[in-house]
């Protein structure tokens, strides 16, 4: 930990913060959201001790999910659509409950303290936001309830793209790892997420009940989940400012940028690549950023790239042909 002060002691005094002048704004707060500094401790403590636990379950959830798609093989679909409705609908007020506790907090503190005051300190016992950091650790754990998204997709014999999984399950190891790190920062990706998500979810539980969503809509959801990448791609690049220019009084860490911006711009570029295929070009479902599309694509550019004088034993058109 830094300063050389345990997890209890820096969770006590906000984590050695300049004192505020303003309380943050928070818009509810409820008695069982209130946790004493033992309480956090305790969170903070699993996830710091645990959080290599999430590739373990990250793993498990994709051997999981391919085992029960191969089960489906020659099965009827199941049509659960009562509990479809039910699944969405409780992740989106879920969402909703966070993002209204989130969002109007990290804005009140990023006008009243500054980007930097926000990046580099976590808030947790501050006079105001009592309430506000068990939905750190909510968060976290909704990362493993949500896996069970995918089996719904495999059970109805939809479409499982690259996409879908393996942002499942990159998210969860990343979330764990950085509330274990405690990651200041985070303040506003949890915010992010748990807003993008609460339309994300409502718009799923509505097509679950097979209700008409205009395609405009579909495609608006993709692109504020793009925003939110490149979002978090800056909130990165200004986290390695703040940690150059104010050393160790910034608690970030490089390491937790690192990842940060590894998992961001992953993101970015399958989620743009997912709008321009499936909204741009109309590609099948099944084709778009499947591993096989991916390498297919690969080879072709390699093979475009590649001088005709060039003798290799057929390299690119092998990659081609075994990804059809």
């Amino acid at each position: 930990m830094f300063h050389n002060l345990s997890l209890e002691e820096l969770i006590q005094t906000d984590f050695l913060r300049p004192p505020r002048k303003t309380a943050p704004t928070v818009l509810y707060s409820m008695s069982w959201e209130v946790h004493t500094s033992k309480e956090l401790v305790k969170h903070v403590d699993f996830m710091n001790k645990y959080w290599s636990l999430s590739i373990l379950i990250a793993v498990a959830y994709i051997f999981i999910i391919f085992y029960v798609q191969e089960l489906m093989e020659g099965r009827k679909p199941f049509k659960l659509k009562r509990s479809l409705i039910a699944w969405n609908s409780a992740l989106a007020i879920f969402s909703i409950m966070g993002a209204l506790k989130g969002v109007p907090f990290v804005i009140s503190d990023t006008f009243n303290l500054g980007l930097s005051s926000v990046i580099c300190y976590t808030s947790f016992m501050c006079d105001g936001c009592e309430s506000a950091p068990i939905w750190v650790y909510l968060f976290a754990y909704s990362k493993v309830v949500e896996l069970a998204d995918t089996l719904f997709v495999v059970l109805r014999k939809k479409p499982l793209i690259f996409l879908h999984w393996y942002h499942h399950a990159t998210v969860l190891i990343y979330t764990w790892y950085a509330v274990g790190m405690i990651t200041p920062g985070g303040t506003y990706f949890i915010s992010m997420n748990f807003t993008v998500h609460a339309m994300m979810y409502t718009y799923y539980a509505i097509r679950a009940a097979e209700l008409h969503v205009p395609r405009r809509i579909q495609m608006a959801l993709t692109l504020c989940q793009i925003v939110q990448m490149f979002l978090g791609i800056f909130i990165n690049v200004k986290s390695i400012q703040y940690k150059r220019r104010f050393g160790e009084s910034c608690m970030v860490h490089y390491s937790g940028i690192v990842a940060s911006i590894g998992m961001y711009a992953s993101y970015c570029v399958l989620f743009s690549l997912f709008f321009y295929k499936a909204y741009v070009k109309k590609e099948r479902q099944t084709e778009v950023l499947s591993p096989a599309f991916l390498l297919k694509r690969i080879a072709s550019l390699f093979k475009k790239a590649v001088p005709n004088d060039w003798k290799f034993p057929g390299i690119a058109s092998e990659l081609s042909r075994k990804t059809e």
